[in-house]
């Protein structure tokens, strides 16, 4: 099962997709556990205490972390293997939080720089493919950057019609897309029942 979680800063849909990914797990029988794909950098103070209030949510629920910036699916895979190393282990439910951030570091450059969008977007459709194999079921977190109407520099919107191919990409391939307004869930594409 493919999901799709979206909604605007602050709107509670890291918590409600942490709580999905441990519905589907069980329904899945489990059998791979939970991961928990990170890929926020932690640049600055504000970055820091993002991630350690996602550590503090998601305690106790039973997720291993992997923190993969950039080539998602790759440290992914190597992971597996390395807690696999002759086990018959199934495989995992996967979470990746958030889609936003890996997005900025594929596409910008320390420097400054960017990658080529298109690059970056056939490059990170060919990961999220990857980490479907990978995983019993994977929920992917987005954010609606779209909906503020300003105006930003030809970077930031460069990034912005990137992360809506994107996400409009996976949404296509998804069996759920679920909007968190407020903490509430509003199912956009397929039903409740997969749940």
């Amino acid at each position: 099962m493919k999901v799709l979680v979206t909604g605007g800063s602050a709107s509670g849909k890291s918590e409600y997709a942490e709580n999905l990914a441990v519905l589907l797990a069980k329904k899945n029988g489990g059998s791979g556990g939970l991961l928990y794909a990170a890929a926020m950098k932690p640049y600055g103070e504000e970055a820091a205490g993002r991630i350690e209030r996602h550590r503090k949510q998601r305690e106790g629920k039973g997720f291993r972390t992997v923190e993969a910036y950039t080539d998602i699916s790759g440290q992914i895979g190597k992971y597996l293997e390395k807690q696999r190393d002759g086990k018959k282990c199934g495989f995992p439910t996967v979470l990746l939080e958030c889609l936003p951030n890996l997005l900025a570091n594929e596409l910008f450059d320390t420097d400054g720089g960017m990658r080529k969008n298109e690059e970056v977007f056939e490059s990170l459709c060919a990961d999220l493919c990857r980490l479907e194999d990978l995983s019993d079921g994977l929920i992917v977190v987005t954010s609606d950057t779209g909906s503020d109407g300003a105006l930003y520099p030809p970077e930031t919107e460069a990034y912005r019609r990137l992360l809506s191919r994107l996400s409009v990409w996976f949404a296509g391939r998804a069996d759920a897309v679920i909007e968190v307004v407020y903490g509430v869930p509003v199912c956009l594409k397929g039903s409740s029942d997969h749940f």
